[in-house]
């Protein structure tokens, strides 16, 4: 049964109209075949009308009953109601109308008839008063388990020819009547409650479909566990979105784009942001957001090839699998020291070698991509004759190199002074450690020097009276020993404290140090004896006249080499003391004239000088001259201590021989512990 509404019934009445009076077997007047009887007007709305067909028009092809709010039937208030899949034959017909009733209302029902010319005819009319309309009943909804979008069907009775506004908590919905006992409603795409009640509202009535609906939950079963960057994966479950972009896909803290979606896959680019190899997977859908039990992991890079022999500074070129493709996301290791990464690919990287430290000699080459790492099978020779075999010294006291180190018995020691205290240390060659063995708190500065059995250390201030004392490593104690002059007003002015043999020498800085006469008085102490006396000072004018604030020394036989380290400068060239003769002598040119805080060594009758700050700020290189007092002549070594013109920043501290290598320590100014200690073998000082 259907209701023919205003348009239709338009149609039909403009059809009679133009119906011919010669029509067929008209009805006549005064013929009366149908005839509407009563209506059963129920008491909980609707109402049941009832007529008797006496006999049935000709060629009727469709029939019911037509109710209007007058009796003159106007279009805009009538209703046409159809008696479907039944043919029309004498005896009594019902309908039973539930819905479209106001209560209280008066209404005029007939009997309707259509023939096969589309003739429409009307009989007696009779008139009841409405209850209004039944209320909608609902016996079922299903499914109770649904996706976004997806349709489900009320059923129960009392449907037809209303409006019903679905809602799920908040949501509205979007639903449509299919028949008098069926509605399909369709889940809101933007619903947010997952387990939301479903009301719904028609006229003047709401009630609860149901509280037991839920949307699916989605769930992953599986996922492809391992990629690298910009490779596609796939995570396979159940109810996820279809619509692609209804999906929300993070790995780690990473959102990306779902690049195609099924209610069992999804597909998703690994992105080049993350920053962490372990990411756990999780998946926003039906308004749900889920994760996996097990976590994605990157590829971890895999070392193709490597030079096996290089050089510190060197720009090597690494082969790889699976590296990030931004290349600064990186990182490459040479025995634990970061390298520069200069350019690179998700295939290889460019990097320079980091200066160490390399106490083997040799480096594992490592490459890191955030949390792994892999490490190349084959150990990576590092070629440099001086290696740094360690960073820094002492890094948990604050000093980065020490103030002097010293070859006594076979074994090196450290002395490291501040304006508190002084400290020494003893080193281990094995591993390249130093162990605290003494510390003095008495009048710490000064300068220092050591012979074959002691170190020695020379104070003086002006106002103050000298100090000197000698620290002996075979018992571990300090001596107080003779000054120079107890005197305050006598104060040494001292520039330099160096040894030869078993005597100390102390150089004063005159006090008229710019007259071109002037000497540097040099005075010596007798170890043996424990007297100072007086040598022939070294004349002004042979140091080029400039002020000694940082020499360089070095003893071969019974000569004192001195020079460069001039104040302000830098500059000076070297002068040899003949400590036999009593004589100072200019050395030939041809060696470093310029480099305050530079050090020495004498190795195989030879003396080797390695310059430290250059006035000029020029920090390319580290060189190494060697002084033959046969020849008596300079040469500079073709192995430089550094090639980085920023490595090694500021004085080169100290220098030592020991158990057939030279060391030298690599000050930083600037502080911090990225100052090194330096070896060499002394069969390659060449």
């Amino acid at each position: 049964m259907k209701s023919l509404y205003t348009v239709g019934l338009l149609t039909l009445l403009v059809t009679i109209v133009a119906c011919k009076k010669n029509d067929v077997n008209p009805p006549k007047k005064d013929e009366v075949a149908i005839i509407a009887s009563e209506a059963h007007v129920f008491q909980d709305g609707g109402v049941q009308l009832v007529a008797e067909v006496l006999e049935v028009p000709w060629a009727t092809l469709k029939y019911g009953f037509v109710l209007s709010m007058d009796s003159l039937f106007s279009p805009y208030t009538t209703q046409y109601h159809y008696i479907e899949n039944k043919p029309l034959s004498k005896g009594i017909i019902r309908f039973d109308l539930h819905t479209q009733l106001e209560k209280n209302r008066k209404y005029y029902f007939s009997v309707f008839t259509v023939n096969d010319s589309t003739q429409l005819s009307t009989y007696n009319v009779k008139a009841f008063v409405s209850t209004g309309s039944k209320a909608a009943k609902i016996d079922s909804i299903a499914p109770l388990r649904a996706h976004l979008k997806d349709s489900l069907h009320i059923y129960g009775k009392y449907f037809s020819s209303r409006y019903f506004q679905v809602m799920f908590g908040d949501t509205y919905a979007q639903s449509n009547v299919l028949n008098d006992s069926v509605v399909r409603v369709y889940v809101p795409a933007d619903l947010q409650e997952v387990k939301p009640i479903i009301r719904w509202q028609y006229e003047d009535f709401s009630a609860t479909v149901t509280n037991e609906f839920a949307l699916y939950t989605p769930v992953i079963s599986s996922f492809t566990p391992q990629a690298t960057f910009n490779e596609m994966i796939t995570i396979f479950g159940d109810h996820f979105d279809t619509d692609s972009t209804q999906n929300i896909v993070r790995i780690g803290d990473f959102s990306v784009p779902v690049l195609s979606a099924t209610r069992q896959a999804l597909q998703v680019r690994v992105p080049e942001e993350l920053t962490a190899s372990s990411n756990v997977l999780t998946v926003t859908a039906q308004s749900q957001t889920v994760q996996s039990a097990e976590a994605f992991k990157l590829i971890t890079p895999i070392i193709e090839s490597a030079p096996l022999v290089v050089t510190t500074y060197e720009e090597v070129t690494i082969k790889a699998r699976y590296l990030h493709p931004q290349y600064h996301r990186n990182e490459v290791f040479f025995e634990g020291v970061q390298a520069e990464i200069i350019s690179g690919s998700a295939t290889e990287l460019k990097v320079k070698v980091p200066p160490g430290p390399y106490p083997r000699r040799k480096a594992t080459l490592q490459v890191k991509l955030m949390d792994v790492s892999d490490s190349h099978d084959r150990d990576i020779a590092i070629a440099d004759p001086w290696a740094m075999v360690s960073k820094g010294f002492n890094t948990a006291t604050g000093y980065s190199t020490p103030n002097g180190v010293f070859t006594i018995g076979g074994v090196a020691y450290a002395l490291v002074a501040d304006h508190e205290k002084i400290r020494i240390y003893r080193f281990n060659q094995a591993d390249y450690s130093w162990r605290a063995v003494n510390t003095k708190t008495d009048r710490p500065g000064g300068l220092y020097a050591a012979t074959g059995e002691r170190i020695y250390q020379y104070r003086a201030f002006s106002g103050q009276s000298d100090y000197f004392c000698a620290y002996h490593p075979g018992n571990n104690t300090w001596e107080t020993l003779p000054p120079l002059t107890t005197d305050p007003a006598k104060s040494s002015s001292i520039s330099a404290l160096f040894t030869v043999g078993d005597e100390v020498y102390l150089l004063c800085r005159p006090a008229d140090f710019l007259a071109g006469e002037a000497t540097f008085a040099l005075y010596a102490y007798h170890t043996k004896t424990k007297q100072w006396t007086s040598k022939s000072g070294l004349p002004h004018a042979l140091f080029e006249g400039f002020d000694i604030g940082y020499p360089i020394t070095f003893a071969i036989g019974n000569n004192i080499y001195l020079g460069a380290g001039a104040v302000m400068t830098g500059s000076g060239r070297f002068c040899k003391y003949d400590c036999i003769a009593d004589r100072w002598t200019s050395v030939a040119a041809g060696g470093p004239i310029e480099g305050k805080g530079g050090s020495a060594f004498v190795a195989n009758g030879k003396g080797y000088v390695i310059i430290g700050e250059s006035f000029n700020y020029d920090y390319s290189s580290r060189t190494c001259f060697q002084f033959d007092p046969t020849s008596q002549t300079w040469a500079p070594l073709s192995t430089p201590i550094s090639t980085n013109p920023y490595e090694g920043y500021g004085e080169v501290s100290s220098a030592f021989v020991l158990g057939g290598n030279a060391y030298v320590f690599i000050h930083n100014n600037a502080g911090g512990d990225d100052g090194g200690l330096y070896e060499i073998k002394l069969d390659q000082l060449r």
